[in-house]
Order: structure tokens, then C-alpha cells, then sequence
């Protein structure tokens, strides 16, 4: 069993956490690919996409806002409805 730690949420709240516990979304997107790449990751009614898709058009993505000028820090508002597209902007966008 991986060990646990104790961090801080909410102002005084202690939350028991397994470690290591990645920081960042990318991250747990980066694992995710590394270790179940050919698995389902988005399914929204005909399309299916494997965490390996998901992560190439996450990419995608991402060069299109780098490109288009948005830098770390910048704020970026979604207006989507709830589809593959949002969950691949989001993703980019971390």
C-alpha cells in the first residue's frame, strides 16, 4: 500500500492523501497515458477515445492556445456545452 500524508484543504482541514499524489492535472493525464494508454478514456454517445487520442488531441489543443497567445496565468473561460470538446479545452488548457 503507498504511504499517506496529510495535507491542508479548506483553511484548517487535514486531509489524509496517498503518496506520491500528482500536483497537476497534466500530470494525472501524463500517468494515465503512460500506463493505460489503449484504454476507454471519453465516451459521449457514438465517439469513443483512448486515453492515447484523448492526450494527442489535448496537445492539440494546448499548441493552438500557446499559438494564439495565451500564456501560464491567463484566464480562460469555457463556453461549452457538457461534450468531448469541453473536456478537451479544460484539459488543454491546464
Amino acid at each position: 500500500m503507498p504511504g499517506v500524508r496529510v495535507e491542508a484543504h479548506f483553511d484548517d482541514r487535514l486531509v489524509r492523501s496517498f503518496e506520491p499524489r500528482a500536483r497537476r492535472i497534466h500530470d494525472l493525464l501524463a500517468h494515465t497515458v503512460l500506463h493505460r494508454a489503449d484504454d476507454l478514456a471519453l465516451v459521449c454517445e457514438s465517439q469513443r477515445l483512448t486515453w492515447r487520442e484523448l492526450h494527442a488531441q489535448v496537445a492539440s489543443v494546448a499548441t493552438g492556445f500557446q499559438q494564439a497567445g495565451i500564456l501560464p496565468g491567463d484566464r480562460v473561460a469555457l463556453f461549452q456545452g457538457n461534450n468531448p470538446a469541453f473536456v478537451i479545452a479544460f484539459l488543454a488548457i491546464q
